[in-house]
């Protein structure tokens, strides 16, 4: 189960945009049906969905400048600050935070870039905000799809819909039946070329999106006829608005200090708002900057020019004129071997991933570099192959040998912690090219500034579902997911800090639910639903919220199809009753609810 639509749905390029930005996942849309669906009028929802797509194009919100960690943080990956439990968690405290905090105020703008926000937390679950999930593979911007992972997409659309209806009660506005249905949501956002699919990276072309926007509009028009909503950037009074909030938008460092509602109430003050004259002052003078350095990196030699590029200036790469003076042979070869010269591999596969090198020997320069004396060359271009739809029997050896031989030598800190950004997390790719990767990530869990990263990734090899671009027999891949659950669960050295604990347990149980097919009958699927059973009388007795809420989350995967003990359901509904468990208490009601097969309310 791969982290998904969150962040969410269709995958919408928006014209105008820079052709490969990350985290295109088109909020836009999607949003405005939750909104219409809630009760919205089409101007409201419109605002709504403006808002939530907006904030991936800002460039105060956005997430692809190289050097904001914490606007990513802020507004694509909900996370704690401190290093050791930086990893997305859908529905989290992080997540919740300003949208609890909208709610209170009544602030309908900042509850728009709070929703984007909220829907990250489901795609971007597993990934932090350092480096993102620009180094996924196979195919970087597959965590924001929702064919990835239905059951989570669906959740999150019925989660939007209670905040939405949250608000709506808050401002004293009627509730209204539904139209849409999860799974209505699901099948409208599932649409995807298979020739968009497999070819994102190194060529990837916004114009494939176009079908996926006309599928979207269609299917609004069929639930709300005579809608036709078209998305604008905000400007005016409306960017204005939108800007106050961002000045002062924050979210805490720790969990404890989140606002943890769950969902607000309207408080009695409204939102102080903020001058934007400084703020979009200090954008003007960055622009006028970005145009002169643009005119002087064209003038320089290729090697000089792709050098200050990464070092100096990533964020150039999408205008046309930087691309057409660095997109040759001599420009890739001076990027990959800059790996050799950076500790963090983000700028370069930013670089990498905003441009099409089709017109370049990217393959072979990858490969050239599998046997470069520097170690973060070689890592580097190894990663870049699992983003290749096809590799050649000899390479596909190197790569393995390559894998297995920094398995069997002693790493330094340094280079553990490079590889925590450029191993692959795919189980087909792993199983096919590189089997040597769950014990580089076993190994990885013993150290303490790298457990959380380490246990995340244990977590996406063993719930990934989907193998694109290999053609492996299912019982190889199936192997290769269990011993990264494997590896995962018997981890038992919590380093002496119960925080690095509590992050390898979420994962663990996390991984309990939905291995090995839609039904859960199986006997793995039955030894996984005892372990959640236990786990649950155990944590409901020492009121252990944070297991109790990971282990509703495993169990919102299951449903009345399954053999779900009655029992187990019971003991759900009890401890969503009790007055303690009011912060969690949506995730462990949604859990009883699939598995009675209710409609969630």
């Amino acid at each position: 189960m791969k982290l998904i639509y969150g962040s969410v749905l269709l995958g919408l390029l928006l014209v105008g945009q820079p052709a490969a930005a990350y985290d295109t996942d088109g909020h836009f849309h999607a949003m405005y049906l939750i909104a219409r669906d809630s009760g919205f009028s089409t101007t409201d929802a419109l605002e709504l969905a403006t808002l939530d797509e907006y904030t991936d194009w800002d460039p105060d919100t956005d997430a692809i400048h190289a050097v904001r960690d914490e606007q990513r943080r802020l507004y694509h990956f909900p996370c704690a600050l401190a290093h050791r439990a930086k990893m997305t968690k859908r529905n989290s405290a992080f997540a919740k935070h300003n949208i609890n905090e909208a709610l209170k105020a009544n602030d309908r703008v900042k509850l728009g870039i709070a929703l984007h926000v909220y829907m990250d937390s489901f795609s971007h679950e597993g990934f932090g905000q350092e480096i993102g999930h620009i180094h996924y593979t196979p195919f970087v911007h597959y965590p924001d799809e929702p064919f990835i992972d239905p059951q989570k997409f669906k959740t999150m659309t019925d989660f939007v819909y209670l905040i939405l209806k949250q608000y709506r009660t808050n401002n004293f506005l009627p509730s209204v039946p539904r139209k849409v249905t999860s799974a209505n949501y699901y099948a409208f956002a599932s649409y995807a070329p298979d020739y968009w699919q497999l070819h994102q990276l190194f060529t990837y072309n916004s114009g494939n999106l176009t079908p996926r926007m006309d599928k979207w509009l269609t299917r609004i028009q069929t639930v709300f006829a005579g809608d036709n909503p078209v998305y604008a950037a905000p400007t005016g009074s409306a960017l204005e608005k939108f800007t106050a909030v961002v000045t002062l938008y924050e979210l805490p460092p720790i969990e404890s200090e989140c606002n943890s509602s769950e969902w607000a109430k309207r408080g009695s003050n409204g939102y102080a708002r903020a001058s934007t004259l400084s703020v979009r002052r200090a954008a003007a003078k960055v622009a006028i900057s970005d145009e002169k350095l643009i005119g002087r990196i064209v003038k320089m030699p290729v090697k000089q020019a792709a050098r200050f590029l990464v070092f100096k200036a990533p964020q150039l790469i999408t205008d046309a004129r930087v691309q057409a003076h660095l997109v040759n042979n001599e420009g890739l070869g001076t990027i990959l071997d800059l790996a050799r010269a950076y500790k963090d591999p983000f700028r370069l596969f930013y670089v990498l991933t905003a441009c099409d090198w089709s017109s370049t020997d990217y393959v072979g320069q990858w490969e050239a570099r599998l046997d470069a004396k520097s170690f973060r060359t070689r890592m580097f271009c190894a990663n870049l192959f699992f983003g290749y739809p096809t590799i050649a029997d000899a390479t596909a050896e190197k790569l393995r040998a390559l894998y297995q031989s920094v398995a069997n030598r002693k790493l330094t800190g340094a280079q553990r912690r490079y590889l925590t950004q450029v191993l692959p997390n795919d189980a087909a790719l792993i199983a096919a090219y590189a089997p040597a990767v769950v014990n580089l990530y076993q190994g990885l869990l013993r150290d303490p500034k790298l457990t959380s990263q380490a246990a995340a990734a244990l977590y996406l090899i063993g719930a990934e579902k989907h193998a694109y671009g290999v053609n492996l027999p299912a019982a190889l891949i199936d192997a290769t997911r269990l011993e990264a659950i494997t590896a995962l669960r018997d981890w038992q050295d919590d380093l002496g800090d119960p925080d690095l604990a509590r992050e390898v347990q979420y994962w663990a149980i996390r991984s309990y639910e939905d291995f090995d097919g839609a039904i859960h009958n199986s006997a793995l699927d039955q030894e996984n639903l005892s372990r959640l059973a236990s786990l649950w009388t155990v944590a409901d007795t020492a009121n252990d919220r944070a297991v109790l809420q990971s282990a509703a989350i495993a169990l919102s995967t299951y449903d009345k199809l399954d053999v779900v003990p009655a029992a187990l359901v019971t003991a759900l509904e009890a401890t969503a009753a009790k007055p303690a468990n009011a912060d969690i208490a949506m995730d462990i009601n949604y859990a009883a609810e699939q598995m009675l097969g209710d409609a969630l309310e």
